[in-house]
């Protein structure tokens, strides 16, 4: 299925946006647009639909262009959202330089040339596309860490059951062979946990170096435990291959993501999933 991008159109001038939106309806690639006539409601349109591209004017009554930029580049779910600045004023080098440097993609200048225009649309979106495949594959390449990790825990639990059936064939005298095997099996309880997640976690914190912080920012009382639970969830592993992970019950970890739902303060037809890759 071909997929619909949303893109976000702010500029006080509603003529100006009719024309864009014409534009991008007249091509031949699904676009939908959305239209704010202010930075005020610009803000809350792009925490509501999360757009795939906003392109903004420079020059507004409220608060500029380069001013909602700098707004959306600091908060957690808009930072990666690429934006256009767009006008007929500010047109110099330095003002190119200075949009850039607020975290525009890019700058078009009024008034819109049509192939321009939809070719830096395009150009943007491409990009963040590229971005979010890269992010597919550290999470592809993670689980199969994981995987592998998850693999050798059971080898070892393997092991450790075959050194447990040894030790009953030690005569009941031989104190330093029983003494040998009962370290083993303690070193091999030790370890066998920690080492897997200790191992996936340093991966995941080198793809995801931001995550955790961020998501520990916005809700603090999460547990370790949860936090777990969230690095998984954001790899796409469903409650039985988490379950396997943690070495847990598949009904704790559905009551687990539950109370954590509501730690989130997420609502019933939020995707947690979704949620956690804003992150």
């Amino acid at each position: 299925m071909t997929k619909t991008y949303k893109i976000l159109l702010v500029d006080d001038m509603v003529e100006n946006m009719f024309i864009i939106s014409q534009i991008f309806k007249n091509e031949e690639k699904p676009y939908q647009t959305f239209q704010a006539t202010n930075a005020y409601d610009a803000k809350k349109m792009g925490f509501d639909i999360l757009p795939d591209l906003i392109i903004t004017d420079w020059d507004m009554p409220d608060v500029s262009g380069i001013e909602l930029i700098r707004y959306f580049k600091r908060q957690t779910f808009t930072k990666n959202i690429p934006i256009i600045i767009a006008t007929g004023v500010m047109t110099s080098s330095e003002n190119l330089k200075e949009a850039l440097d607020a975290g525009a993609m890019d700058f078009v200048r009024k008034p819109l040339d049509e192939v321009e225009l939809c070719a830096r649309a395009q150009s943007a979106l491409t990009v963040t596309e590229f971005y979010k495949q890269s992010i597919e594959n550290k999470n592809y390449e993670l689980s199969v860490r994981l995987a592998n990790l998850v693999n050798n825990r059971k080898f070892v639990a393997k092991i450790n059951r075959e050194i447990v059936k040894l030790s009953k064939t030690i005569k009941s005298d031989d104190h330093h062979s029983q003494k040998i095997i009962n370290e083993i099996i303690s070193d091999l309880e030790h370890n066998k946990n920690r080492n897997t997640w200790s191992n996936f976690e340093t991966s995941f914190r080198n793809s995801y170096s931001d995550f955790q912080k961020l998501l520990l920012e916005k809700h603090p009382n999460l547990t370790n435990t949860e936090l777990k639970l969230c690095h998984l969830i954001k790899l796409d592993m469903d409650c039985k291959k988490i379950a396997t992970t943690l070495h847990v019950s598949e009904q704790s970890v559905r009551v687990a993501r539950s109370r954590m739902r509501k730690k989130l303060n997420l609502e019933r037809d939020e995707n947690i999933r979704n949620y956690l890759m804003m992150f």
